[in-house]
């Protein structure tokens, strides 16, 4: 389950850190948008000997969004609550 992830052609090449001035980045506990690389070395795991164990899992890739309480809050905003 991917969370808010900026699109390949907008992840600086510098790192990770340039803002999206309408993403509450401080409701991400990781403070930072995930990028194509994150969601593929999720995968990359998944794919490798070291999840040899892991089945039926899911496995959020959010930064900590889903733990922050923020999306519930988020979607209150959006339905005016």
């Amino acid at each position: 389950m991917p969370g808010s992830v900026v699109p390949a052609s907008a992840v600086p090449t510098s790192g990770h850190r340039q803002a999206d001035a309408h993403f509450p980045q401080r409701a991400v506990p990781v403070a930072r948008l995930g990028t194509p690389a994150d969601l593929a070395n999720a995968c990359l795991l998944l794919a490798s000997p070291l999840a040899g164990y892991v089945t039926g899992a899911i496995l959020p890739v959010d930064g900590g969004w889903a733990l922050s309480g923020a999306s519930q809050a988020m979607g209150e905003l959006a339905h005016g609550r």
